[in-house]
């Protein structure tokens, strides 16, 4: 992940951020009703890591186009960053059907007896 800050030109947090912002976007994709559905889909453990584990697809995939633009001297992180954008777009292609309909299941209950 070092490359990617390096050549994105921001810090662990920042970058986390993204990452975090796109996943919750990639979740809003299959949320019918967001009160319920998108909380469900988000808090989800193995949609999380089947989203990891394309993403880190994604990130080699963006590290290896980078590798053809080393050395040279034009290349500003905002240009890697338009590469980065392009390449995680592709996530919005992948998602696991069998998890998100087994998520969208689960019946979350609310423990908090100060609640209504």
């Amino acid at each position: 992940m070092k490359a990617i800050l390096v050549r994105l030109n921001k810090s662990q947090e920042d970058y986390e951020f993204m990452v975090m912002n796109i996943y919750l976007r990639w979740c809003m994709d299959f949320a019918i009703n967001y009160t319920n559905d998108l909380q469900k889909v988000v808090a989800n453990t193995p949609i999380n890591k089947y989203f990891l584990t394309e993403f880190k697809k994604i990130e080699t995939d963006f590290l290896e186009i980078m590798q053809e633009y080393d050395g040279a001297t034009n290349i500003k992180p905002k240009d890697a960053l338009q590469v980065f954008n392009r390449c995680s777009i592709q996530i919005f292609n992948r998602y696991p059907k069998i998890l998100i309909h087994e998520a969208k299941k689960l019946n979350i209950i609310n423990h908090d007896h100060t609640a209504n």
